[in-house]
């Protein structure tokens, strides 16, 4: 076998190896680059099939196989693939709230709750915190408490306590 196509072997397989690997670690789905290296391996297979290189099509579909093994195996091992790679879930929370926010905390609102608003947690200048009304609108200056504190979201009501 001639040294060019040797080399036309090992790009066509290096190729079709890459982009299956970066459908499957960066863009999981069935999606644009992993149907193109699939159908480029199914195409380049063919041509080498109908053109009598057998020998060439058995080459390249062993070393396109091992590639993808071993690619796959050096990207689920490196950190920075795993830092880049999408995941099907999150488990962190963007914003961390203060810890002066509790279910039971009172502070008052700072700006009309109609429905979501900001209130201050605490005396003086306490923290701000953007809450959700569980009853109601609830007016700029008002008293209130913490009633619930569900999936990192402030839930707050009236402070009726303060008023009698």
């Amino acid at each position: 076998m001639p040294i060019v196509m040797s080399l036309l072997i090992l790009l066509a397989a290096v190729l079709t190896a890459a982009l299956v690997l970066a459908e499957i670690f960066f863009i999981p789905g069935v999606g644009l680059l992993g149907v193109i290296g699939v159908g480029g391996f199914v195409v380049v297979e063919y041509f080498f099939l109908t053109g009598g290189l057998v020998g060439a099509a058995i080459l390249y579909a062993v070393l396109s196989i091992v590639l993808f093994v071993v690619g796959f195996y050096l990207l689920s091992r490196n950190r920075f693939i795993q830092k880049v790679a999408l995941k099907a879930s999150v488990d962190e929370v963007a914003v961390k709230l203060p810890e002066e926010v509790m279910k039971g905390a009172k502070g008052v609102a700072v700006s009309r709750l109609a429905l979501v608003g900001t209130i201050r947690i605490g005396s003086g200048e306490g923290c701000l915190v953007e809450a959700e009304s569980e009853g109601g609108f609830i007016d700029e200056g008002e008293p209130i408490y913490i009633s619930d504190i569900r999936n990192n979201k402030v839930f707050v009501q009236r402070n009726n306590e303060s008023t009698k």
